[in-house]
């Protein structure tokens, strides 16, 4: 196998990941929830996402502290 087509095949993977890459965040930028959880400090979208996976219907929880305690990090 030639240098030119390991480079080739290097560059068809990049491309391939760049879509991959491009496919969340336009699902994430669809989602007003997801958009509002990214406004807290330090929280991206793979986080945003996690969190509203996990969470599921969020009229489930009274209180911000439930959502805390269903999390388990509430003292």
């Amino acid at each position: 196998m030639s240098i030119k087509t390991l480079l080739g095949t290097c560059e068809t993977i990049e491309r391939q990941l760049a879509k991959l890459e491009e496919k969340p965040q336009k699902i994430g930028n669809a989602d007003a929830n997801i958009l509002l959880l990214q406004t807290i400090p330090r929280t991206d979208l793979i986080t945003a996402r996690t969190f509203k996976m996990s969470i599921g219907d969020p009229t489930k929880f009274s209180q911000s502290k439930n959502v805390r305690a269903y999390f388990g990090i509430t003292p």
